[in-house]
């Protein structure tokens, strides 16, 4: 879930959008949810409701792979943003362990149309950092870096969902121009110790 334009949004696994209005109890005057309502559907893009049918999240293929799908909800530049990611995974020795290989689509809000559209560009100078716990767009040109690019941090989700493998970091970017998946950072950490994106204030550090 996260704010947008002054209101709360949650999104289902089922790619539904909710919009959670919260009023002030007259009482206490703590918050509470007045309101949940339906903003998109959710219609899934034909290949992907033909791979994860039913709303499911994991889709098993004959050579024991399997393909886990992933939601990130995030705001950037007064767009709403979801990332649909599928994640490749295999079974070795009975563990779920993640490969290389992941797909990508972003797509945008449509509140006029109530809908998801696909975009192919995040805009221009933002890049995107998607983790269960939080997601942010931030200025690419702002630390130096290129636009257009996704990273991703799993080590939270790992232990519940499946494992990386141990020559593999658990930090990956995807790059929307050319559609490659990389890892631009060393392993500096054990997977089951958790990491998390930390950001320096719109000013700068001094």
């Amino acid at each position: 879930m996260t704010f947008h334009q002054g209101k709360l949004y949650a999104l289902a696994d089922d790619e539904k959008l909710l919009v959670i209005n919260i009023s002030q109890d007259p009482s206490t005057g703590d918050p509470q949810v007045s309101r949940i309502g339906q903003v998109i559907k959710g219609d899934h893009e034909p290949h992907f409701e033909a791979l994860f049918p039913d709303n499911t999240t994991v889709a098993w293929f004959p050579d024991d792979t399997m393909a886990k799908k992933k939601l990130y909800l995030v705001e950037s530049r007064g767009a709403l943003l979801m990332v649909r990611r599928k994640v490749c995974c295999r079974m070795v020795g009975g563990t779920i362990v993640a490969g290389r290989i992941s797909e990508f689509e972003v797509l945008e809000a449509d509140f006029e149309h109530s809908r998801w559209v696909n975009v192919t560009t995040l805009g221009d100078d933002q890049m995107l950092f998607l983790g269960r716990s939080c997601s942010k767009a931030v200025s690419a040109s702002q630390y130096g870096m290129s636009s257009d690019q996704i990273f991703l941090d799993d080590v939270m989700e790992n232990a519940a969902q499946y494992a990386v493998d141990e020559e593999n970091t658990s930090v990956n970017v995807y790059d929307m121009r050319d559609g490659e998946v990389s890892s631009p950072l060393p392993m500096a950490w054990k997977h089951e110790i958790p990491a998390t994106w930390l950001f320096p204030q719109e000013s700068g550090l001094k």
